[in-house]
Order: structure tokens, then sequence, then C-alpha cells
């Protein structure tokens, strides 16, 4: 038995889990400090033992995923653009996409962008599926991800590349054209924005999307649905739950059926949330805003006309047949 599978089993032992969920309940690099002064002292200690962990379990092929990545830095010059889902997003039209393209641009798009009416309309360049909920979900608005972007890309046939995590299986198993971020995260102890290292900004898919185009060389990254509002949507309900109703929250809808975006999955409690309460989500909120402004630096672009993200200078796309 190797090292890697020694330290595995050791890691899932009735031991190594009961240690991991003592852990897991320490402060993390975006929780709001309670008053106690041993909560950075905390989070170092929570991400340090993670970081630890992530490392040891890594296997050679997740590192051979990574190196891929690092053979294509700086290979790419065109201007992307990168489609988030917020609401702002709503007012993109395929025009707007289709001359984008036409100067030489690249399309980029993330999450559960297949839900929207655009998905229908042009193949991206670029998928980004990197959070973890694709593969291990444990809320109930996220159990038919994994399936719902299968069947997006069966039914498709598309050739666009899918970024995801070197730690997780291939979303989608007949598809062949795949880039691998690393997966692991370095939260808490520094500011790593590189995709081939452990991440050390907040988990947001837009902000790793984001450093990778960069680190593929794209001269410049324009966004649109980056909104920044996510915070706004969640509230307390009658029993002094947080709950996020969604509505409004992306510029496609999500099902009537999921009234809390926020509801675990039975046998995962609220506690284990990356929030315990409103002071968390604001607390990490403002941390979010701080750490998205020192990525996006220079290199990028708002055409999004949205309302709540101050990250980058604003301008907007150029309607089709007009130079852009």
């Amino acid at each position: 038995m190797n090292f890697y599978r020694l330290f595995s089993k050791i890691r899932d032992s009735s031991l190594g889990l009961l240690i991991r969920n003592k852990i897991s309940d320490f402060p993390g690099y975006q929780s709001y400090p309670k008053g106690t002064r041993f909560h950075f002292l905390k989070v170092k200690i929570r991400a340090s033992l993670s970081l630890i962990s992530q490392l040891l379990v890594t296997s050679k092929d997740e590192k051979n995923r990574i190196s891929h990545l690092r053979k294509l830095r700086n290979r790419k010059t065109t201007p992307v653009l990168l489609i988030g889902n917020g609401p702002s997003a709503s007012t993109l039209t395929i025009e707007q996409i289709e001359n984008f393209r036409k100067s030489g641009g690249s399309i980029a798009v993330m999450n559960s962008f297949y839900r929207s009416d655009l998905a229908d309309k042009f193949e991206p360049d670029y998928y980004f599926v990197v959070d973890p909920e694709h593969w291990n979900p444990k809320l109930v608005s996220n159990l038919k991800l994994n399936s719902e972007i299968q069947e997006y890309f069966l039914r498709k046939e598309l050739d666009t590349v899918i970024v995801q995590p070197a730690q997780f299986a291939p979303i989608c198993k007949l598809h062949r054209n795949y880039l691998y971020v690393d997966g692991r995260s370095c939260q808490g102890l520094w500011r790593g924005k590189s995709p081939v290292k452990p991440w050390g900004l907040p988990a947001s898919v837009s902000m790793i999307a984001i450093s990778t185009l960069d680190y593929l060389g794209h001269r410049k990254i324009y966004f649109t649905g980056l909104d920044s509002t996510f915070v706004s949507f969640f509230e307390i309900d009658d029993l002094n739950n947080v709950v996020n109703p969604g509505v409004g929250q992306h510029f496609y809808s999500h099902s009537p059926e999921v009234p809390d975006l926020a509801a675990p999955i039975i046998g995962f409690d609220r506690h284990k949330a990356p929030y315990r309460d409103l002071a968390d989500l604001y607390f990490a909120h403002g941390i979010f805003l701080r750490d998205l402004a020192w990525l996006c630096a220079d290199k990028c672009v708002n055409v999004g006309n949205d309302k709540g993200n101050q990250s980058s200078p604003r301008a907007c796309l150029i309607p089709q047949n007009k130079e852009l």
C-alpha cells in the first residue's frame, strides 16, 4: 500500500472523521469573528490541517491533470466574454454574442447556464463547472445538477472546453475536451489566485473563471452577470433560520418546487454550511468584494450594467454590425 492510499485510509477512518468533523466547526476564511480571541488562530488551524490533508491525498493522476493546464499558460491572446448567471445577464442578446465572436472573441459560461434561453442559441468556448455540489450535493436544490449538465452536453454534442477541478471525475463521461484546475484550498493562509495551485480566495466560480482565463493569456476579460448581490437574496424565516428563496437571483428561473435554495439534504445540518448566520453572510460578502477587486485589477471590464459590482471599469457591448 503506497503512502497516498495509507493516508486516505487514515483520513476516512473513524478517528479521521471525528477530527475532520471537529475541525469543520472552526471558523473559516470568511467567517465573522464573534468576539473570541482565538478566532484567527482557529482559522489558521483549520486552513492548515485542511491543506495538509488535501496535499497528502492528491493522486498522481490529479497532479498530471493540473500540469496539463500549466503547459497552456499564455497560449491565448483573444479577448473573452465571461457570462455569469446574475440577473444583469438577462440584457445580453445573441446578436451581441455573435458580434463579439466575429471580432475574434471567445465566450465562457458557468454553473447552470444551460438553463437559460441563450444556451440553445450558441456553443460556448469554455464552460466552468467548479462547485463541488455538482459531484457531492448537500443542498436539495442541487440534486439534479450533475444529470442536468450531462444531458445538456449530450443533447447538444458540444466541443466546448469544460473547466473543472482535477480532484473530481469528469463531469460528463462521454465528453473529451477538458481543462483541470487545482481544486485544493489555502483560504485563510495566503491570497493565492493561480488556477494551478491551491486556491486562496473565496470559493467563487466566477473568480476561478477569471483567474483561469487570465492564466491562459486572454488579453482582456469582459464580463456580464457577475452582479455580486448574492447576499441580498437571503432572509430569515419564522424559525429564525437563514433561507434563500432565490427569486430573481439568476437571469433564468429556477424550479418553483424548491422554495429554499439553501435547504440541506436530510443528513446535512445547516450549521455545517459555509456560513452560520446573517453576520457571516454579510462579512463574507465584504471579503468577496474586496478580493474580487484585487483579482480583476486591470484585466477585466464590466459590460453587464449591474448595480452591485464595483470591481472593474464599465463599458457596453457594441450592437451587431458595428466595430467592437
